[in-house]
């Protein structure tokens, strides 16, 4: 099965480039979106070999998402790629555990494995600790399952999940990623946890997008519809 790797990147400068250049290791292709950098984020993806999609504005990580899983299933060439791979482009995901994932997704193609990160470490911020911990049993709940880690961006999954799905999900930010777990398991695909390493650096939390606030909002949003009214 040839396999397809989707980045994500809004104002991470040079981060990208190893990250690009080591997924390439594992994948058959490379789709990176720069989500309206305004930064020279730009300039560094033009330095890879990377299919490079650009949004003039900043829209949010579930529409850069968005628009990479359009081009994969709208374009003859991407046809013959059986196998998604989403991570991010800030370096917080090792790319050599690509092949971990794709492990366990070869096994179960109508699955989406996800990287799960030691989200309770006690190097992570209290406020955020008890977010995951909600976020998590809330998740679960509106799933049928147990869903360890909602907000990791580092996923495997088969065309055919993105096919059903893909009508489903509307552009957004971050909340765009539990919305696809959701309608994932409701389709009737399971969600498979496999552990990752928790990376987090100097560089890579000062480039991080995430709102602590309107971000949980949004994420807890579309929980509460999900478990409300079935949406």
């Amino acid at each position: 099965m040839k396999t397809c790797a989707v980045i994500p990147c809004y104002n991470v400068g040079n981060l990208c480039v190893p990250v690009i250049e080591q997924t390439e290791q594992f994948v058959d292709a490379v789709i990176v979106v720069d989500d309206g950098s305004t930064d020279d984020t730009f300039d560094h993806l033009a330095t890879t070999r990377a299919v490079t999609l650009k949004h003039e504005q900043n829209a949010g990580k579930g529409a850069a998402l968005l628009t990479a899983f359009r081009y994969l299933l709208d374009n003859a060439e991407c046809a013959d790629l059986d196998l998604i791979v989403t991570i991010d482009g800030d370096g917080q995901h090792d790319p050599k555990e690509i092949e971990r994932l794709l492990q366990k997704c070869a096994g179960n193609p109508n699955c989406v494995v996800v990287g799960t990160r030691e989200v309770n470490r006690r190097d992570i911020m209290l406020r955020r600790r008890l977010g995951n911990v909600l976020s998590r049993y809330f998740i679960s709940k509106a799933c049928g399952q147990n869903i360890p880690d909602s907000q990791s961006g580092f996923r495997v999954f088969s065309r055919y999940v993105l096919e059903r799905i893909m009508p489903k999900l509307t552009p957004g930010r971050y909340e765009m990623e539990t919305a696809f777990l959701i309608h994932a398991a409701r389709a009737g695909f399971e969600i498979v946890p496999v552990d990752i390493s928790t990376i987090y650096t100097q560089d890579s939390n000062r480039v991080s997008s995430f709102d602590p606030y309107l971000d949980t909002y949004l994420v807890f949003k579309v929980i509460a519809k999900s478990i409300l009214f079935r949406r």
